[in-house]
């Protein structure tokens, strides 16, 4: 019985090892082309994208390089995924996050930047219904600014959150269950309780 249950999981296996893998392979050439077709027609000529990067020198000065070209389609294919989405939306509040790190966690401004980080942490809603384990991952993150919301914020939060994002980021194609435990035992490893009454979060001082 247990040979048996290792069969039936290797398939599944397999198919999170190639969503999880960097670059292409068959299967998610599949995915592309299935995505090809409910997206809507293309025109005839479609433009092309070439993507650069500004390099500033301690000096000031500044240099340009070219990272590469994609087509339309190529790019419309991961901007019509809110898996995809909202990894590039965590991408920004990570580098939010490791601003306020960089802070005195006693400061005015250290708090300032908290605010303005659960506020984006909030608004996180707008990929809700996306994906199971984004479900999960966004109602803990808003556990946690429910508690922290109108309170000072500790420092060790704010390390867990740029955890929980830094996390995201690693995945470009789907979140995988495992992301979600790791993301999730960060946040109340910080003191984050994920059971917080959310009901009660707008009359809690």
């Amino acid at each position: 019985m247990q040979m048996t249950s290792q069969l039936r999981a290797s398939p599944r296996n397999e198919i999170e090892r190639l969503l999880d893998a960097p670059g292409g392979n068959p299967l998610k050439d599949l995915f592309y082309t299935d995505a090809d077709a409910q997206l809507p027609q293309i025109r005839s000529r479609e433009s092309s994208y070439e993507h650069f990067v500004v390099e500033t020198q301690p000096g000031g000065q500044q240099e340009i390089h070219r990272l590469g070209e994609h087509a339309e389609a190529y790019l419309a294919r991961y901007a019509a995924r809110p898996t995809f989405r909202f990894r590039w939306r965590c991408k920004r509040l990570l580098e939010q996050a490791e601003q306020a790190m960089a802070l005195n966690g006693e400061s005015v401004e250290f708090e300032d930047r908290a605010i303005v980080l659960w506020a984006e942490v909030a608004a996180l809603s707008e990929y809700l219904g996306g994906a199971p384990e984004v479900d999960e991952l966004i109602a803990a993150l808003h556990a946690a600014y429910a508690q922290h919301v109108k309170r000072l914020t500790p420092k060790p939060v704010v390390e867990a959150l740029a955890a929980v994002f830094r996390l995201v980021d690693q995945y470009t194609t789907r979140l995988p269950t495992k992301a979600v435990d790791e993301a999730l035992d960060a946040l109340e490893q910080a003191g984050v309780d994920l059971n917080y009454p959310m009901a009660f979060a707008k009359s809690d001082a």
